[in-house]
């Protein structure tokens, strides 16, 4: 899976959410997804969850003016999440 938002501060420091918290055993989530799409990937709902989630998240992050998105994951994830439920 890839990175699905990238954020990097005003100090330069990157956060990100991607496979590290897609694919998650553990309950704590400390990514920029704020626990969203934690373990999606594992349970097969990482799709559904960039459908319901993703224009919230982005919002979220453009509202505090430190946003730099990949947009273009939305389709990536999505077709990713749709093969993988095929499998």
């Amino acid at each position: 899976m890839t990175t699905l938002i990238t954020q990097e501060t005003s100090g330069g420091k990157k956060r990100s959410c991607n496979a590290s918290c897609h694919n998650a055993k553990r309950p704590k989530c400390v990514c920029i997804c704020g626990g969203r799409y934690h373990g999606a990937a594992r349970d097969g709902t990482l799709g559904q969850k960039v459908e319901e989630f993703q224009d919230q998240i982005i919002k979220e992050l453009e509202n505090t003016g430190k946003i730099s998105a990949q947009y273009h994951f939305r389709e990536a994830a999505l077709s990713s999440s749709r093969t993988e439920s095929r499998a």
